[in-house]
């Protein structure tokens, strides 16, 4: 106020009103200049008493303070101007006060927060879609199982599969499917670039939406179940034909086992804890996953040989009703043993 009054040739009404536009523009870029600052050097992820900033603000949202600080302030900058109390200079801090907080309010997120996803076992950004042209073009359209109600949500993608990597699984020699551990090499030995690019587009797909670990899984599994089932009687493979995971992608076809050791592989990769169930009927025998999850899931479990409890999980193209630890009324009586063996 004082600087307007010694302004010349200039009345003081515009002369105040002049500076405070000026004062609060450079107010405004120091504001922006910090945020970047911040985001660009990573500040946020300092730890404060075992805390993340970012993951500390994230959780608490604090936009509801915002809310109250706008009604409060606008409340009480109405309440002094309609007393006639309310300085002419103030005008502009309610302002720009108001301005701020509803910019903080219209944003969808404070800060970017790291997820809690476990750790790969392979570099998800050095893996990239493999060019069209290159192979065989494959294209996949999956739901995600809705929970508590919500509504369902449908994905497509479309990936490129290397032809001389599936031909290098194609020639590779088939283990004996009498013994169930020779199906976990398929699960851990089988990760080629084809299959790499799918893994990494949906660890991507989790991080874009911001999904919980076992929305995450329960992703992956729906992925797995939009491929057609198709048993080896019924394909030119052959009785007990064991695919590796690239052949069930290219083929877009398989059955139990099949989908069991794609969906155990890509979350193997993804750095979950998973496992292979095998069930034996008095005719027949099934394959399915197992995951190890700290969340909790359905009521169907098995214990592995490493102390780990593994939550069966369905593979194979089946109602959305069957989520984790959910096991069909069927299999439970005609079921004469049960096995898990964890994927290490």
């Amino acid at each position: 106020m004082a600087v307007a009054k010694l302004l010349p040739g200039m009345p003081y009404r515009i002369s105040l009103a002049t500076l405070n536009g000026g004062l609060y523009g450079m107010i405004l870029l120091a504001v922006r200049a910090g945020r970047t600052f911040y985001e660009d050097f990573r500040i946020g992820e300092k730890e404060a008493q075992g805390v993340r900033v970012r993951e500390w603000l994230e959780v608490n949202r604090c936009r509801w303070l915002n809310v109250l600080g706008l009604v409060g302030i606008s409340t009480g900058a109405a309440l002094v101007f309609l007393t006639g109390r309310l300085p002419f200079a103030f005008w502009f801090l309610y302002a720009a006060i108001i301005v701020g907080l509803l910019d903080v309010i219209k944003r969808n997120r404070l800060i970017t927060v790291k997820s809690d996803f476990p750790t790969p076992r392979f570099d998800v950004n050095a893996a990239t879609l493999l060019p069209e042209g290159q192979g065989r073009k494959v294209e996949f359209r999956w739901r995600l199982w809705s929970e508590a109600g919500a509504p369902a949500e449908d994905f497509t993608a479309s990936f490129t599969i290397d032809t001389k990597e599936y031909q290098q699984a194609r020639d590779r020699p088939r283990l004996p499917a009498d013994t169930p551990d020779n199906y976990l090499s398929y699960v851990r030995d089988e990760f080629p670039p084809s299959v790499q690019q799918i893994a990494a587009h949906l660890r991507h797909l989790s991080e874009e939406r911001e999904f919980s670990v076992l929305q995450e899984v329960a992703n992956v599994i729906c992925f797995v179940r939009s491929i057609p089932y198709a048993g080896d009687e019924a394909t030119d493979y052959g009785a007990e034909y064991i695919r590796c995971p690239i052949e069930t992608l290219a083929d877009q076809e398989g059955d139990c086992e099949d989908h069991a050791i794609l969906a155990a592989c890509l979350l193997y990769y993804l750095g979950h804890d998973v496992g292979l169930f095998f069930l034996k009927f008095a005719q027949g025998d099934h394959v399915a996953m197992g995951c190890c999850t700290r969340e909790g899931a359905g009521p169907f479990s098995a214990r592995a040989s490493n102390g780990n409890e593994y939550y069966y999980v369905e593979t194979v193209p089946t109602s959305e009703s069957q989520q984790i630890g959910e096991i069909s009324s069927e299999f439970l009586q005609r079921m004469t043993h049960c096995q898990v063996l964890p994927v290490e």
